[in-house]
């Protein structure tokens, strides 16, 4: 297959309404020079006869078997199997905010000198719109941001990902959350007030709060080693976050955990 733009890295297991949409939406766009990879888990469901007809009917989809070793190492195969210079992560279920979305993001981030952009996101069936502020990215500012940042609205630089080592295996739930604060120390990233993905909710994220936010305290401790007053306000902001989560949990059940 020639080299296109942009590589869309899904990674599906047990999700065929997901990767439906997902598929539909990459095939929605307004930009068609995209190669979708669908990195494929052993699935009990249709979704494996749902990918073989998408790439089927459209030579840009292709299908990556892997074993079942994790999100992580699926998002790092698609990497290291992508032809393009940019890449968006949008894994089953998630799809891109409006048919402008993907060229919007590729013109943006080719024109800029960083390693990843973000943008905001909503949640499917849900009327709110998480949005960022526009501006250049520092670390600091990425790892104690209130809204915070998901993958689905990145688009990343490959060369910018392969050399900051890609995700990091050791962590289940928040190795994109390293990735990125590695990114913004060796390239820098930015951030745009638009809405670029629109995000399957429950994830195994939404699942694991309190291991994820564990982990993102783990991983500040490991990128501002150096930094004591970065280590104090990142445990500060797991402290705050787990109690704003469990206060919430508390008062309303489990809802979406971004409100």
């Amino acid at each position: 297959m020639p080299m296109a733009s942009v590589s869309i890295i899904t990674v599906v297991k047990n999700n065929a309404i997901g990767l439906t949409k997902t598929l539909e939406s990459a095939q929605s766009q307004d930009f068609s020079d995209w190669e979708l990879l669908i990195i494929y888990g052993k699935s009990e469901d249709s979704t494996f006869s749902v990918a073989s007809k998408f790439c089927d009917m459209d030579k840009r989809i292709s299908l990556i078997e892997q074993s079942d070793q994790g999100i992580y190492q699926a998002m790092n195969l698609g990497v290291k199997e992508s032809k393009a210079d940019f890449i968006w992560f949008m894994n089953s279920g998630d799809q891109f905010y409006s048919t402008k979305t993907l060229s919007y993001g590729f013109n943006s981030i080719r024109s800029s000198p960083f390693g990843f952009m973000v943008g905001g996101y909503r949640i499917d069936n849900d009327s709110r719109l998480f949005k960022q502020s526009k501006g250049e990215l520092t670390q600091l500012k990425f790892a104690l941001s209130r809204r915070g940042a998901c993958h689905q609205a990145m688009i990343f630089c490959k060369g910018a990902v392969i050399e900051s080592g890609g995700f990091e295996t050791k962590f289940n739930l928040a190795a994109d959350y390293m990735l990125c604060l590695k990114v913004i120390e060796n390239f820098g990233a930015f951030k745009i007030p638009d809405i670029l993905a629109t995000v399957e909710p429950n994830g195994i994220s939404d699942q694991n709060l309190s291991k994820m936010h564990l982990e993102k305290a783990l991983i500040r401790r490991e990128i501002f080693a150096q930094n004591l007053t970065a280590r104090l306000l990142g445990w500060c902001w797991m402290k705050a976050a787990r109690t704003k989560t469990i206060l919430r949990i508390l008062a309303f059940g489990k809802k979406h955990p971004f409100g």
